[in-house]
């Protein structure tokens, strides 16, 4: 099932695909009901998933004139390696507790941008993160 939701969480569409059908083909036929239902604007943000962080499902949305937030792929996430080892430059996000749920605990996460010509990469340090990816391990 492909969801739209908008930052509130609220649905703008969906739809149901075979159940053999990849995430990151589904991207293409989301973009074209979404832009039918609300429309887009340039500049727009959209916000997946890491399995449609792809080359080909960036460049649909980059031909779209949009912008993306997409958390990456482990083979992409490689090559910044060197830059968690020394930990250097890393900021500390303040991350508060949602208002109607005072028993939410949150991870500490660090954070730094790295700019490339084409693209800004916000790498973060989550304890979190490191325990899920240690269990999967």
């Amino acid at each position: 099932m492909g969801l739209v939701v908008n930052r509130v969480g609220f649905p703008l569409c969906h739809e149901v695909f075979p159940g053999n059908t990849q995430d990151r083909k589904t991207l293409p036929h989301m973009l074209g009901l979404l832009d039918a239902r609300v429309g887009f604007k340039p500049g727009q943000t959209v916000v997946v998933d890491r399995g449609m962080a792809y080359a080909e499902n960036l460049e649909q949305i980059r031909s779209r004139n949009l912008h993306y937030l997409v958390a990456s792929r482990q083979p992409e996430r490689d090559q910044w390696l060197g830059e968690f080892e020394d930990g250097e430059g890393f900021e500390e996000m303040k991350l508060t507790r949602s208002p109607t749920n005072p028993y939410q605990k949150k991870s500490p996460v660090r954070v730094r941008m790295k700019k490339t010509p084409d693209e800004t990469h916000v790498l973060c340090l989550s304890e979190g993160r490191t325990q899920k990816d240690r269990a999967i391990r």
